[in-house]
């Protein structure tokens, strides 16, 4: 689920932050541009893990910003199709429901993929699981997921609700 990978990139860093050191300076500009957003064959940027690296701080002709050659390792969400992860369940519509991760909100449970017998009751707006104990309501649910889709932002489709903890 979580994968940490490296990467290189050359990171500008405006004037006004060449007061800072280099790496206080380089460790800004990425937690800017890189958490908190989907980096294309990479996965949803968690966290930045260390900065192995800063060489440089080129400015450049008709340019006050220093370039700098930087190294550096980012902790990724990156779920594998047939992977189970555990959430908790935060929104549920006719359609199917939608699970939480703490950091990660779109998880999502589509109708077809709910253990049987589970039916979508209209008055309360929940889905329940009907079973040979009676019925119950889930919270905390693991699922397996199906495909991950990356467009603007992640999206995690679950193939099966498979397991649950009462409330």
């Amino acid at each position: 689920m979580f994968v940490l990978s490296a990467i290189e990139e050359e990171i500008r860093v405006q004037p006004k932050d060449l007061c800072k050191t280099p790496l206080d300076a380089v460790t800004e500009v990425i937690q800017q541009r890189f958490l908190d957003k989907v980096v294309h064959n990479l996965g949803l940027v968690v966290t930045l893990y260390d900065v192995q690296s800063v060489e440089g701080g080129f400015v450049y002709p008709n340019d006050g910003a220093a370039f700098f050659k930087v190294k550096f390792r980012v902790v990724v969400f990156r779920p594998f199709v047939g992977e189970i992860i555990t959430g908790r369940l935060c929104a549920s519509a006719k359609d199917g429901l939608r699970a939480s991760l703490e950091f990660f909100n779109d998880v999502i449970i589509p109708e077809h993929a709910l253990q049987d017998p589970s039916f979508y009751n209209k008055a309360e707006k929940l889905w329940v699981w009907k079973f040979d104990g009676g019925c119950d309501v889930c919270v905390n649910v693991r699922v397996r997921v199906s495909c991950v889709c990356v467009c603007t932002c992640v999206c995690v489709h679950a193939c099966s609700l498979f397991m649950h903890d009462s409330v």
